[in-house]
């Protein structure tokens, strides 16, 4: 059989058998290519489409839209959420103010034990939720002067889009590590595909809820600090010498008429009697007592 086959290795296989499993196997093969990789456009569609709504909300802080109706915007939904958790009863003595007191003040300028007028809580869910959004605008114009009118667009924008940027790939890697995983739900009958849909879009919004409240709290924890304006310019070297000398207490003498006074040329004679001096103790193939760097024989021993 061996030889049988070696024989045949050059011969091509030709039977309708062959071909009809050969066609029917790539016909398969190709089919699981062509799902996988419809599947794979079907999975980037839903990326695609939440980073093309974070892309317009950042171009829109780029752009200098209302950073403060944007703002005020986030904390009415915070407000309306705690007041959905907290203050369900419909008696406001059943309501747990703590709780909702505490939850406001991990996003805005409210101490945890603060108090709430009780007038206000009487007066039912509605009237509470417009006390504290007023409140929360108060202290946003407090902010503003704190900060300055020219200095807080920016400041608004810095924080918008740094906590935008540091959400969003927070959520990047959140998502492919649930795309690993999420084809393991096939195991119990259910459409991978589908999960991951339903799921995302619950993670999207949950992503957007985070955004809004770290831009409000980063808002109103925000500090300015202003450093101190640079100290004078030491003077230089030139200056000082083109000024001349100075006394001992650091005042230059002048004089009679206020002008910086100069210091006196030395007698010829006194250059005379110096060099002379100097000359009785050089021979003549010595440097000069001048400095010119010539023999003294060549220069004043002449």
């Amino acid at each position: 059989i061996g030889k049988l086959m070696d024989s045949l290795e050059v011969e091509p296989i030709e039977h309708p058998w062959v071909a009809r499993s050969i066609a029917g196997a790539q016909k398969k093969v190709e089919g699981m290519h062509f799902d996988a990789r419809k599947h794979v456009v079907e999975y980037d569609d839903v990326m695609n489409k939440q980073r093309q709504i974070v892309y317009e909300e950042r171009r829109k802080v780029l752009e200098g839209a209302d950073a403060r109706g944007n703002i005020l915007e986030y904390v009415k939904e915070i407000v309306d959420k705690g007041i959905e958790a907290h203050c369900q009863s419909r008696h406001p003595e059943n309501w747990d103010m703590e709780a909702l007191v505490r939850y406001l003040s991990a996003y805005l300028p409210i101490e945890p034990g603060s108090q709430i007028p009780e007038e206000v809580v009487t007066r039912g869910p509605e009237a509470l939720a417009e006390h504290l959004n007023a409140a929360a605008a108060d202290a946003y114009d407090k902010k503003v002067e704190e900060i300055g009118v020219e200095l807080m667009p920016l400041v608004e924008k810095d924080v918008m889009l740094r906590t935008i940027d540091w959400q969003w790939m927070e959520y990047l890697t959140q998502m492919e590590h649930f795309r690993e995983g999420v084809g393991l739900r096939a195991y119990g009958q259910r459409d991978p595909l589908v999960e991951y849909k339903n799921e995302a879009l619950e993670m999207f919004n949950e992503l957007r809820e985070r955004i809004q409240s770290s831009i409000v709290a980063g808002i109103f924890r925000v500090r300015v600090q202003r450093n101190a304006p640079p100290p004078p310019p030491k003077p230089l070297v030139r200056d000082l010498l083109e000024s001349g000398p100075s006394d001992p207490d650091g005042a230059t003498k002048a004089g009679r008429n206020g002008a910086p006074k100069q210091r006196r040329a030395a007698p010829v004679g006194a250059a005379t009697a110096e060099g002379g001096a100097a000359a009785a103790k050089l021979g003549r193939n010595d440097p000069c007592w001048c400095g010119s760097g010539k023999k003294f024989k060549r220069c004043h021993g002449r």
